[in-house]
């Protein structure tokens, strides 16, 4: 590789780089991203007993499009992925804690 080529390949990764700290500066930027992350359902395993192999070879393809999505994010903003889970986290115990407050309030019909 000459380098032209290399300066080139640089440059374009740099430009990526950019697109999605441009993504990343927006809240509907991050919302999308961390949808398609949680769809990828990094944190669960890709395997269960009985599963066809095709379907062991989906669920892993998509978990590691997911991982590939936060190793992009990390590249561009280190600091970013970090405060995606802290919103995430934030969002998923205001809704445990609504949904414990209903079941609560119900009233017991024994």
């Amino acid at each position: 590789m000459n380098r032209d080529n290399a300066k080139e390949i640089k440059n374009e990764r740099e430009n990526e780089l950019n697109d999605l700290r441009s993504v990343l500066e927006t809240d509907s930027g991050k919302r999308f991203l961390q949808r398609l992350i949680n769809r990828a359902a990094i944190f669960q395993p890709t395997y269960a007993s009985g599963a066809n192999p095709s379907d062991f070879a989906f669920m892993e393809g998509r978990r590691e499009m997911g991982l590939f999505i936060i190793g992009e994010i990390t590249q561009a903003n280190s600091d970013a992925w970090i405060a995606m889970q802290s919103e995430h986290f934030k969002k998923l115990n205001a809704l445990n804690e609504k949904v414990s407050h209903e079941r609560n309030n119900q009233p017991n019909n024994d």
